[in-house]
């Protein structure tokens, strides 16, 4: 294997890392998004932030008030 294979691997180990870490404090699933991360590397980062947000969306609006009658 050459260089850039090596890159590669390191590549995504590390981005398998930042998701899993990145998972973890956002509250997602880090199992999900480590294993994400090491296979699509830097291009999960849109599909990462996309299912953050919704999920902050998501337990915002869990909290909503309503009047029982």
């Amino acid at each position: 294997m050459g260089l850039v294979a090596y890159m590669l691997v390191a590549l995504s180990f590390f981005c398998a890392w930042c998701f899993g870490y990145a998972a973890f404090r956002a509250g997602l699933s880090v199992k999900y998004w480590t294993v994400l991360g090491f296979i699509l590397g830097p291009m999960a980062f849109p599909l990462f932030s996309t299912h953050k947000r919704i999920a902050l969306r998501r337990s915002l609006h869990s909290h909503d008030c309503y009047i029982a009658a």
